[in-house]
This record gives C-alpha cells, sequence and structure tokens, in this order.
C-alpha cells in the first residue's frame, strides 16, 4: 500500500500535482459495495488531511472526487440525503485523492454546469472540508444533447 507520508514529503518538495486512486490505500476486499468505497475513501481522505496539517505544509489543497452514475442529458440536481448520494456512485470508477496547489487564475467556464453545496452533513469528514456536487457538459455535448458528467468533490485548503 502507498505510504502518504511519502507523499507529502515528494509533493512539500515539488509542489507537482499528483492524483492517487483509493485502491492504493486499502485492500480491494473493502471496496466491494457503494456503501464501502464511499466510507473506506473519506476514510482515507482524512488520513491525508490529518497527516498534511501534522506535516506543516501551506499553500495545499487536497480534493478526493467521485464520479457519479450519469443522470443522462438533463439536470438531476443535488441528492437530498446521503443515502441518495451513495446510490448515485460509480462503482466501475474508482476514487481518486489530489493533492496540488490551488489555482489562482480566474476559471472561465466554458461548460453547462450546476454546482451545489451538499444539502446535508456527512458526519465522518471535518466541518473545515468543502463538499461540492457538480453536473456539467460541455458546450459542444451541449448542441449534440449528450449525458452531463455528475462528480461529488471533497476539497481541504491548507494554508
Amino acid at each position: 500500500m502507498t505510504d502518504i507520508l511519502k507523499i507529502l514529503k515528494h509533493f512539500s518538495e515539488s509542489f507537482t500535482t499528483k492524483s492517487y486512486h483509493i485502491d492504493q490505500f486499502v485492500v480491494e476486499s473493502s471496496l466491494q459495495t457503494k456503501k464501502d468505497i464511499f466510507f473506506n475513501s473519506i476514510e482515507v481522505y482524512n488520513r491525508f488531511i490529518s497527516s498534511a496539517d501534522n506535516y506543516s505544509l501551506v499553500s495545499t489543497q487536497i480534493d478526493l472526487q467521485f464520479e457519479l452514475l450519469s443522470a443522462g442529458n438533463s439536470l438531476r440536481t443535488v441528492p437530498k440525503s446521503i443515502d441518495s448520494l451513495i446510490n448515485l456512485l460509480d462503482e466501475s470508477a474508482v476514487p481518486e485523492i489530489t493533492i496540488h496547489v490551488p489555482k489562482k487564475d480566474i476559471w472561465r467556464p466554458k461548460l453547462e454546469m450546476y454546482f451545489c453545496p451538499i444539502p446535508f452533513n456527512i458526519r465522518t469528514i471535518s466541518e473545515s472540508v468543502h463538499v461540492l456536487y457538480e453536473e456539467y457538459r460541455t458546450m459542444d455535448e451541449h448542441q449534440s444533447n449528450e449525458e452531463f458528467l455528475s462528480w461529488l468533490t471533497l476539497s481541504y485548503l491548507i494554508g
């Protein structure tokens, strides 16, 4: 299994964006159900945050992203409960943790996009973690009436 402290040490020396799949940190058998995937991913994410805080990193953002099942070519909007959110997880997509320097440039979206904080708390994450539900598609995908992509992103900013 991958060592979180080695990852943080490497990041503190290079400040190079890197992404890691959750299955690098847990045994595959602990990722059998959507609920297992969700809560074990958050447990690994919490270890990243705790280790990063203890490592005294500054100007660092740590994200956890879950790919969700598509709602088709119409907006679904934010789930209203943790159970409905977990049911939307795409079991074939392994959640990913990304560590990076926060972007400071102005973002000019070229997407049709819906995003919203989730309207409920996830007890196993810190209040300082920002949780955002997203649905989007490019303008070309909009013109072709293609499906929206859906994600859940947890973000934690250090210093």
